[in-house]
């Protein structure tokens, strides 16, 4: 018997079991067996023989969809396109919505891949799946619309058009819906000029249909529409829709423009957000309910940029400190990160809302500002409150949340820069130096981490006259294991400076913990001594530390004699 066919038996034979798992491993060879076969056999037997198989089991044909969404090359190309209508829409139709969904992407996918020549299979799936009695095919349709159109020639689009209206005005709340999903995607396929005759009032109806579920999905699409429009047109067209979304009846649709305004906002232009958005805008951060005011709060963070600084500063800063008032946490972190999206360029005007924020009872909200805290080093803030501001995050390095924290930590090479070695060493360092000895490790490693970025922050002089020197104190305070390892740890970082003399100056922490009586500080002593080996000039190496590694080499413990090896060999 030939490959081919012993191929085309073994997949005969594994999908006539009962075993639902072996069936779908089957499926998953299904590529593997089209290459054996070759595309012939596989538009002529292979698809045909897998769509009887699957059609009564789900699980099968969501594997089967996913299983093609490359498939095309494999059936000869677009020329060959028509050869997968038949399974395409046998898997849109499906009634269960895991395996639309996925029949979708690929029956998107595989219409892309077509040609101009061979357009017509798209046409005719959508065709077939919009004439269908029963709505899942129609569910399809609607989903599937944006890459046909896209693919269709010209002449083509006026039917498509009205097959699309026909789906939007559907007695089936789903089709509807499916639509409506489809209304950004279909907008920038076609045109602005198009969109705006044609699909402006399709969104427009659908945005105020009686169906709750049908009108959130079609307000998520607004934004997406309005971007594939000029300006002045979104302004023109969708204005009165924006508006009349933000005081809808249900709460789900407030949801759903308020997520949607970082990517509305923009396409309006500064001049329409200042005399009709703003004030809409702040009105949905003051919704009743806590999930509109947080996405309205999370997506302010262009309003600085559009609504211009004098109206920022009256309007948008006390609505943010409001909501940093908010009784639900999630309102409150989603005012502290649209704050943080602000800045650097308004860093000035958003001071008290970051200082509020900072001091807010749940950790989330105080991450949400010390996450990202390097945007400060751009900041137009002036030096009185930047310096409150850093004093009031420092002061947070003792925070009872250890990501607090950790994040603090990590950020003190950025944020003390701009203040100088002399207000670290006075300020900061002891509480820097107390984060060696944290009770979690995540703190303990952030501490070990910044080593190298303090010291190019405040200069190689600073580090030897000041940092080495808290390191090698760290050792000669330790009182357990850990607390070696730690400085150890930190003196390892010292290698990332890349500056010979550090790393021969903090040599000693190292060479210590080599000589340790606990065998894991040996370990970490090895491995932090194979880092600083690079950096030492061989004479101090082949002087002070060979003589140890190879006294280590006859160790009692394995794994340090392992580690001493390794760094011998880096001499």
């Amino acid at each position: 018997m030939s490959g081919h066919g012993d191929a085309m038996d073994l997949l005969r034979q594994d999908l006539s079991v009962d075993d639902t798992s072996e069936r779908v491993n089957a499926l998953r060879r299904l590529k593997g067996v089209a290459a054996s076969i070759g595309a012939s056999r596989t538009r002529s037997e292979l698809l045909d023989f897998v769509k009887d198989q699957v059609v009564d089991n789900d699980e099968l044909m969501r594997v089967l969809a996913e299983e093609l969404e490359e498939f095309l090359p494999l059936v000869g190309g677009p020329a060959h396109g028509a050869s997968m209508v038949e399974i395409m829409v046998m898997l849109c139709g499906a009634e269960e919505t895991y395996v639309r969904e996925q029949a979708v992407q690929t029956t998107s996918h595989y219409i892309d891949g077509l040609d101009a020549s061979s357009a017509s299979a798209a046409l005719t799936i959508v065709q077939r799946l919009c004439d269908d009695d029963w709505f899942p095919p129609r569910i399809a349709a609607g989903s599937i619309m944006p890459a046909v159109y896209r693919r269709a020639p010209a002449s083509a689009h006026a039917d498509l058009k009205a097959k699309f209206v026909s789906l939007c005005r559907d007695d089936a709340p789903m089709v509807r819906r499916a639509a409506a999903g489809s209304l950004g995607e279909l907008s920038a396929a076609m045109g602005p000029e198009t969109a705006v005759q044609d699909l402006v009032p399709l969104l427009a109806m659908l945005v105020r249909d009686d169906q709750e579920s049908v009108r959130v999905v079609a307000v998520g699409q607004v934004a997406d529409v309005a971007v594939s429009l000029p300006p002045a047109s979104s302004s023109e067209h969708l204005l009165k829709l924006v508006k009349e979304c933000m005081v809808d009846r249900s709460w789900r649709v407030r949801h759903s423009i308020a997520e949607t305004l970082a990517k509305a906002l923009p396409a309006f232009g500064p001049e329409t957000i200042r005399s009709e958005l703003l004030h809409p805008v702040l009105a949905l951060a003051r919704d009743p309910e806590a999930e509109v005011r947080a996405a309205a709060a999370k997506n302010m963070g262009c309003l600085d940029e559009l609504a211009g600084k004098a109206m920022f500063d009256a309007n948008v800063v006390p609505v943010l400190m409001e909501l940093l008032e908010d009784e639900m946490v999630n309102v409150r972190s989603a005012s502290a990160q649209s704050a943080m999206d602000m800045v650097p360029r308004s860093t000035r005007s958003l001071m008290t809302v970051m200082e509020r924020a900072l001091g807010d009872e749940d950790g989330e909200v105080r991450l949400k500002i010390l996450a990202q805290l390097n945007k400060l080093a751009d900041s137009d803030a002036d030096e009185e409150a930047s310096r409150r501001l850093i004093a009031t995050i420092i002061k947070l390095a003792t925070d009872t949340q250890w990501r607090v924290r950790e994040s603090v930590i990590r950020s003190l090479p950025s944020l003390c820069k701009s203040l100088g070695p002399d207000y670290f060493n006075e300020h900061v360092m002891a509480l820097y130096m107390a984060a060696h000895d944290d009770d979690v490790d995540a703190v303990r490693e952030a501490a070990a981490e910044v080593v190298a970025p303090l010291c190019h922050s405040f200069g190689l002089s600073w580090a030897s006259e000041c940092l080495v020197p808290a390191i090698k104190r760290l050792l000669d305070n330790a009182k357990y294991f850990m607390q070696r390892i730690q400085a150890i740890s930190a003196a390892r970082h010292v290698v990332d400076t890349e500056n010979a003399e550090l790393c021969a100056q903090v040599l000693d922490v190292p060479l210590r913990g080599l000589e340790d009586p606990v065998p894991n500080v040996r370990v970490y002593a090895c491995r932090a001594m194979h880092q600083l080996l690079k950096s030492l000039p061989k004479a101090l190496s082949d002087a002070r530390v060979r003589p140890v590694l190879e006294r280590l080499m006859s160790d009692s413990d394995v794994d340090v004699k392992f580690f001493a090896g390794e760094a011998l060999q880096g001499l």
